[in-house]
């Protein structure tokens, strides 16, 4: 029910992201048990809900950005870049992304997956060539 509803509603604001994150999973004890007047009795199964809502909406989230449903899925690319972006935050980290790019390049054509829209890497027309640049740069005055 949450992922579909961060899925549905494009940029929710974080408020309104972190109060749902942090109150979906408390509702679940409180129903089961009621209103019990000793809180202690609702530490351990509010931990086991925290628990498993969280691990589901995870594997959820991993299940979809791998599946064939999802809108990038018909460009290839390394399977924990359509998953996350840290990987690529370390590559970038060590001052590697020109090369790790390259190679995946390299790898899989002109056209890479390397997560979720907005985020992809393509050698087409798109891009500018360094003397393009350059003319660009050239004729910018301020």
């Amino acid at each position: 029910m949450t992922y579909e509803w961060l899925k549905h509603y494009d940029s929710p604001s974080l408020g309104v992201v972190l109060s749902a994150l942090a109150t979906i999973p408390a509702v679940f004890p409180c129903i089961v048990l009621g209103h019990s007047s000793d809180i202690s009795s609702l530490i351990v199964p509010a931990a086991w809900s925290y628990t498993v809502f969280y691990v589901a909406l995870l594997l959820f989230v991993v299940r979809y950005r791998l599946s064939s449903t999802h809108p990038l899925a018909q460009y290839p690319g390394p399977t924990i870049m359509k998953i996350t972006k840290l990987w690529g935050t370390w590559i970038a980290y060590k001052g590697k992304t020109h090369i790790y790019l390259k190679e995946l390049h390299d790898k899989y054509g002109p056209t890479i997956r390397i997560g979720e829209p907005f985020n992809d890497s393509s050698r087409s027309g798109m891009a500018l060539s360094s003397k393009e640049f350059c003319q660009v740069r050239m004729n910018f005055r301020l």
